[in-house]
């Protein structure tokens, strides 16, 4: 090999006789070497040199050989240099170390001189090496980086990583003070944010693979990530994905293209205890170059975020069985006292109209008696589907207790009240069960109905109505519908409630 075609490697150390030893055991492997005694000289000569591979000493005056390694990582012009990081320490706290500011080797002091040279042989393998002239020890290139530049670009990582750290915190914090899933993910925007990125969108893992965005944007997302493999593989892997515009196009849904404009797009998978739940998309901040140090991270800040999404999952849904009756999956009698008391006070304040249904399944202990409680179990699940396909979302369906159901209607007349009375009614008629046996089996329900206009009422009162309405309508043959008025209980005029049996 030719002395033009022999790689250069920089060594780094501040004690002259071990710089003075690893040199000569390079040289007379056949390999060029330039040599740093500090830290500032280490990146001066990395810059300015660029060396082929980086054998670096840890304990350094004035700049340790990890943050060295992590300088050099985040600077376009060395990233992609290797570093084998030297140390006398041999903990596995050491080697975490190492490899988190970015080394690529980890030897410990003190080694063979075959350890040094294998490493460095391995780390060229595979890679295009420098072709350049031949470069003697103390060769001044054509240009120099200054201390003051050096000194400069510390400070700027080292404020970064300490804002970087806060926003950790910041959602650590949140992680143990909130259990309210918006504002982990409204945490994790803004620090992102805060440190420069653009836009961060997070679309958490549904069920068939869907992603959606949960916290409320202008433009929410909803992907179903099946159909797009880069998605797929994104999320069930523990790395972070660098897309440029020009890939992200072909890879990546219209809808998240529309919405992320940055050159460079990056995709980091949520996990929580080894399993993915989501993604957070970050648009880079313009004129920066990913390195290894902002990955790493982004998947601290995607761990974090995971256990903080997680555990506000949990609560969402402890809190949702415990307001959700357990058979027919709506909700219980404790939740719907509590939002009448709510809306009860939200029609007084405002003024508001409110109406409340209560039914009750006809002869519903004869059919127990004839097809058994499974059976009845199976009508009361099915009744409690039909009431919720037709009301609307803001309405409060419920379990009243046994075979009665009640539902608040919010904002809503006596005339419109009557009308979703009586379509609750006919759809529970028109409904047939199949049985085991081949035969079909159904029911039919009375209902009562109260509507509050001027909001000038008290709970109890208000079920009162319903209540009376309701007995009015068994009382006058059931399968029917009945409402509450001042001047007393009548039947509603409706031509379709029929006499039951």
């Amino acid at each position: 090999m030719s002395k033009s075609a022999q790689p250069l490697v920089l060594v780094v150390d501040d004690e002259p006789d071990i710089l003075t030893l690893n040199r000569m055991v390079l040289e007379q492997a056949g390999f060029q070497v330039v040599t740093a005694g500090n830290g500032v000289d280490a990146i001066q000569k990395a810059v300015d040199f660029t060396p082929d591979v980086i054998v670096l000493d840890v304990m350094m005056p004035r700049m340790n050989g990890y943050q060295v390694c992590r300088l050099l990582k985040n600077d376009r012009r060395t990233a992609a240099i290797p570093i084998i990081i030297c140390t006398v320490k041999s903990l596995e706290t050491e080697k975490l170390y190492a490899y988190t500011s970015g080394a690529d080797e980890y030897l410990v002091k003190p080694f063979e001189k075959e350890d040094i040279v294998a490493l460095v042989r391995k780390s060229l393998k595979g890679r295009e090496y420098r072709q350049g002239v031949s470069l003697q020890e103390g060769e001044v290139p054509r240009t120099r980086t200054s201390t003051d530049s050096i000194l400069s670009d510390v400070n700027s990582l080292l404020d970064r990583r300490l804002m970087e750290l806060t926003i950790l915190q910041a959602l650590t914090k949140t992680l143990s003070s909130t259990l309210a899933l918006n504002d982990v993910l409204r945490e994790i925007q803004a620090g992102l944010l805060g440190l420069g990125y653009p836009n961060a969108r997070i679309l958490l893992l549904k069920e068939k693979g869907m992603l959606e965005e949960t916290l409320p944007s202008d433009s929410p997302i909803i992907v179903d990530s099946r159909k797009y493999p880069l998605l797929s593989k994104v999320v069930g892997r523990n790395e972070v994905f660098i897309l440029e515009a020009e890939e992200a196009a072909r890879s990546i849904p219209l809808d998240l293209q529309q919405v992320m404009h940055a050159q460079t797009v990056l995709f980091v998978p949520i996990h929580a205890k080894g399993r993915p739940i989501g993604l957070l998309i970050v648009e880079n901040t313009p004129g920066q170059a990913m390195n290894r140090n902002q990955e790493e991270f982004l998947l601290t800040l995607a761990s974090q975020a995971g256990l903080a999404i997680e555990n506000a999952n949990l609560y969402e849904r402890t809190l949702q069985l415990s307001i959700t009756d357990g058979l027919t999956e709506i909700y219980n009698y404790r939740f719907f006292r509590q939002r009448l008391e709510e809306e009860v006070a939200r029609s007084k304040r405002y003024g508001c109209a409110l109406g409340l249904l209560i039914l009750d399944i006809d002869h519903f202990k004869g059919f127990n008696d004839r097809y058994g409680h499974l059976v009845g179990d199976e009508i009361l699940k099915n009744v409690a589907r039909i009431l919720k396909a037709n009301t609307r979302d803001v309405d409060v369906v419920a379990r009243y207790g046994g075979e009665e159901f009640a539902i608040l209607l919010n904002e809503i007349d006596l005339k419109e009240a009557i009308v979703y009375a009586e379509r609750i009614r006919e759809a529970v008629e028109d409904f047939m069960l199949a049985l085991p046996d081949g035969s079909r089996a159904g029911v039919t329900v009375s209902l009562g109905v109260a509507v509050c206009q001027s909001g000038n009422i008290e709970e109890k009162e208000f079920i009162r109505r319903a209540d009376q309405a309701l007995y009015r309508a068994k009382e006058m043959g059931r399968n029917r519908v009945c409402v509450w008025q001042p001047e007393g209980d009548h039947l509603c005029p409706s031509e379709k409630s029929k006499e039951g049996s």
